[in-house]
């Protein structure tokens, strides 16, 4: 006889239940393993209309990632308030131990009720490994700091298991980060921390946290502040920084990091630094030597002498955004690539480093090469009506000759994100329609041109 669904012990049914609800969210650099894959509540909700075994097995489910916000939206994977959270929380009080990610959007409408509701949910739960606190960028009252405030203390003090938290906004209170006791957390990722925020001296203590893993994005802060996020962990094994636009575009962060860093030399075995191009155009003196220990290692920057350390095996070449000018000559970056980013230059830096790791028998055994040059009809109706955009050369064309001629008779691997044509022959296609139609706009020009300068001599101007 089959068994049938019904039939199979709750631990089988959970674990099919469990393999069929959860999914896989968008991955960056801000996931850890509990946030990335989380259950869809439509599925959830969906099983638990089958039985009331189904029920009883998927409905738990829902509270996996509780979204806290105070304006009672119904967006997937949330619940509709703090205040409602709290009260399901305290009227099923087994539901506490099933919430693994919890996050909780602080905006100037937060209400006290709400708020307090938020305390009280961090001092219910019992086993989160996630925290994602949204502070927004609206927080420059006193009511504004104090909600913040209250929350990452309550956070600090009740979330004892907590492995991962993520603080985004501008008006995130820094300070009172530093001064937390999360004595389990791993991994401590920043996005938006502002400029404004400050900095205690007493809130600095040095090597002194226990997460390894770091990562800050598109920051405001100030070099010092950064500096004393980065040295208050005991050690540093994960390091990624992305600025690639915005306020403070002034300081050489390429190398203003360095220094930095350097503090966590012998530890530290990823790093990650994405910044904007300069207007000095100068390669950032980053040296992987440094850093003994030091695997995986991700740069806009691209020479031999900075890549080739002594334990590093992965290099990903971050191939730097396009910058366009303003009238004053200033630079204002651009979430874009152009197609010249990567040319006859660039395969010959890409082949010293190549000849150089075959040369000294490095550690290096991959080259990744992330390019994204724009295809998306921003241009116009079609996105290469201006085939100056375009380089003389197809990029990829140029990569795969230093991966067959240089890495993979040595036993080296290279790779690069996915191109937006399939084939060159697509590509020269393309190109050709873009030039052709580009030479037909500027006959349309000189000819509009003509006919008004014939225009003005008949008048007689």
């Amino acid at each position: 006889m089959v068994p049938t669904i019904s039939s199979l012990p709750d631990e089988l049914l959970t674990t099919i239940i469990e393999s069929a609800v959860f999914e896989a969210i968008s991955i960056d650099r801000e996931t850890c393993s509990e946030c990335a894959v989380i259950p869809n509540n439509i599925v959830v909700k969906t099983l638990s209309l089958v039985s009331h075994r189904f029920c009883r097995i998927a409905q738990p489910l829902l509270f996996y990632a509780p979204r806290a916000r105070h304006d009672g939206s119904d967006l997937t994977y949330s619940l509709n308030s703090m205040a409602k959270l709290r009260d399901t929380l305290e009227s099923r009080k087994a539901l506490c131990s099933r919430v693994r990610v919890l996050n909780i959007h602080l905006t100037p409408y937060t209400s006290h009720e709400d708020m307090e509701a938020a305390e009280h949910i961090l001092r219910r739960l019992a086993r989160p490994n996630c925290l994602k606190l949204e502070a927004g960028n609206w927080s420059h009252t006193p009511r504004g700091r104090s909600l913040r405030v209250a929350v990452i203390v309550a956070a600090s003090q009740c979330l004892t298991s907590v492995r991962h938290v993520y603080v985004g906004g501008q008006s995130a209170s820094l300070s009172q980060i530093l001064e937390s006791k999360w004595n389990t957390l791993a991994r401590l990722d920043l996005r938006h921390v502002g400029v404004l925020t400050f900095l205690k001296d007493k809130a600095v203590v040095f090597d002194s946290a226990s997460f390894t893993a770091l990562s800050v994005r598109e920051t405001m802060l100030l070099p010092c502040a950064l500096e004393a996020i980065v040295r208050w962990p005991r050690k540093l094994e994960h390091f990624t920084f992305i600025k690639l636009k915005g306020c403070t575009a002034a300081l050489d962060w390429n190398n203003i990091l360095l220094p930095i860093i350097k503090h966590h030399s012998s530890t530290l075995r990823t790093i990650e630094i994405c910044c904007g191009i300069d207007n000095t155009n100068k390669d950032p003196s980053f040296d992987a030597n440094l850093f003994p220990n030091l695997t995986h290692l991700r740069l806009r920057c691209c020479e031999a002498i900075n890549v080739l350390g002594p334990s590093v095996t992965h290099f990903t070449w971050d191939l730097p955004k396009k910058n366009s000018y303003s009238s004053t000559g200033e630079i204002i970056p651009d979430d874009r690539e152009d197609w010249s980013q990567f040319g006859e230059r660039h395969e010959a830096r890409l082949r010293g480093i190549a000849t150089a790791a075959v040369a000294q028998d490095a550690a290096l055994r991959a080259i990744h090469i992330e390019f994204h040059p724009v295809n998306d009809g921003r241009e116009g109706p079609n996105p290469w009506n201006h085939y100056n955009t375009f380089s003389a050369w197809y990029p990829w064309e140029l990569m795969d000759r230093v991966r067959d001629e240089v890495l993979r008779p040595s036993g080296r691997e290279l790779t690069y994100s996915e191109p937006p044509f399939e084939t060159k022959e697509a590509w020269q296609r393309d190109f050709s329609a873009a030039v052709k139609q580009r030479e037909n706009s500027l006959k349309r020009e000189i000819a509009e041109a003509q006919a008004q300068e014939r225009e003005r001599r008949a008048r007689g101007l």
